[in-house]
């Protein structure tokens, strides 16, 4: 069970690190503005 934590943790690391590197072109693409992908961004990893 930790393992699966820990595993979600790191997902969570280097999806919101990716949305950095997304266009607003992109984003838009995904549903996300320039503010939402900000926000994500800005969250702690254990946060959903």
């Amino acid at each position: 069970m930790a393992s699966n934590l820990l595993g979600l943790w790191r997902q969570r690391v280097v999806t919101r690190r990716e949305l950095g590197y997304l266009d607003d072109r992109m984003l838009q693409d995904i549903g996300f503005s320039r503010l939402d992908a900000e926000r994500e961004m800005s969250k702690p990893f254990w946060r959903e």
